[in-house]
């Protein structure tokens, strides 16, 4: 691919991850502003494994099916089908949290993805041989996870946070390379 070429991929692939967590913002949002919505889904919990099933399996068809996934309005259609479902699952965890640990995980995941989409725009850097790290660092996340079950302090949390985002962002730079 030229280099204009992947300018345009780049910028298409933003604007979909922009609208993506636009779309998921909202819907926490109006779980934090709107007690009811969370009260339905703690009440429905068929409803959120139903929606865990969708969201894996339109993420099979979309990994595995190039047919599916390459064709134009199917591949829009599956992924707005997964945001929703992603957004309703993101929106019932949430629940489970602090509206401050919530603002605050907005606010960094805002900050730093406008930061990793400049970057991204502007850089001459081979990321593709951070893979390794990049995996490393996943597996050290999963394992504060699995700590923070069983031990549950606030500082952890907003740790596990920070490093999740910052992960996040970073296999989105290495992928989007």
């Amino acid at each position: 691919i030229d280099e204009r070429g992947r300018a345009g991929f780049i910028r298409k692939v933003y604007l979909t991850f922009t609208l993506m967590l636009l779309f998921t913002v909202a819907f926490v949002a109006m779980c934090l502003v709107m007690p009811e919505i969370n009260e339905f889904q703690l009440e429905n919990i068929w409803l959120l494994i139903v929606v865990f099933i969708v969201a894996i399996t339109v993420e099979i068809m979309i990994i595995c099916c190039t047919s599916v996934s390459r064709s134009s309005p199917t591949n829009l259609i599956l992924l707005g089908v997964f945001v929703i479902c992603e957004a309703y699952i993101v929106g019932f965890i949430c629940a489970f949290y602090s509206t401050e640990l919530v603002l605050l995980s907005l606010a960094l995941t805002t900050v730093a993805f406008i930061g990793m989409t400049i970057y991204a725009y502007t850089t001459d850097n081979d990321l593709t041989i951070w893979g390794g790290v990049l995996f490393g660092m996943l597996l050290f996340l999963l394992a504060l996870i699995i700590i923070s079950f069983f031990v549950r302090v606030k500082w952890l949390l907003i740790v596990i946070l920070i490093l999740g985002i910052l992960l996040g962002l970073f296999l989105v730079a290495y992928d989007t390379q």
